[in-house]
């Protein structure tokens, strides 16, 4: 504060020493400043006073980080995470005939020590398939076959049940196989 304004504050008046001219100059200079620090707090301001100096990184740097940032980003995303897994298709047929819709669900056999993903293949016109990539582990399995008609109606989607769930425990190869099922009658 100016000897101005602790005289100011005194006394009743205004009985300033301070020549008029300088008075209002450093009114002046103190509202210039209050303006300049309320606006340095805004984002405006702050960008528009931002001054970022001309760096630049040697070319072999640039090069060098953008080599390993592309390698531990394609490292991570392309890593086939848990057990390998093998595609395993077939025919599954109810009484000599083609189950026409259902589900075959392999879960490994954890009472035989096998442990992994179950997987699940769709029946349609009497074949399966599993999903690349979505397959077995292989090992021990419990199989359940889930037969339909497939013709849907409003209580059942996948249409009527052939047969109750057929289980059944298999050993299946570490590598894509064929495996048929006959679900007898």
């Amino acid at each position: 504060m100016t000897a101005c304004h602790r005289a100011d504050s005194n006394r009743k008046g205004n009985f300033c020493s301070a020549p008029r001219a300088n008075r209002h100059a450093n009114r002046e200079v103190l509202l210039v400043n209050k303006i300049t620090y309320s606006h340095d707090l805004t984002i405006p301001s702050l960008l528009r006073n931002l001054r970022l100096s001309r760096w630049k990184a040697p070319r072999g740097l640039v090069s060098l980080i953008l080599v390993v940032l592309s390698t531990v980003l394609a490292a991570a995303g392309c890593g086939q995470s848990g057990p390998a897994r093998y595609e395993v298709r077939g025919t599954v047929t109810y009484g000599g005939q083609p189950v026409p819709a259902g589900q075959v669900i392999f879960e490994p056999d954890s009472e035989k020590n096998n442990t992994g993903p179950p997987a699940y293949a769709r029946i349609q016109d009497g074949q399966y398939r599993t999903q690349p990539g979505k397959g077995v582990v292989g090992g021990p399995h419990l199989v359940r076959i889930i037969g339909t008609t497939g013709q849907p109606t409003p209580e059942m989607p996948q249409g009527q049940m052939l047969f109750p769930e057929y289980r059944l425990k298999v050993d299946l190869p570490r590598s894509n196989a064929v495996r048929n099922f006959e679900v007898p009658k």
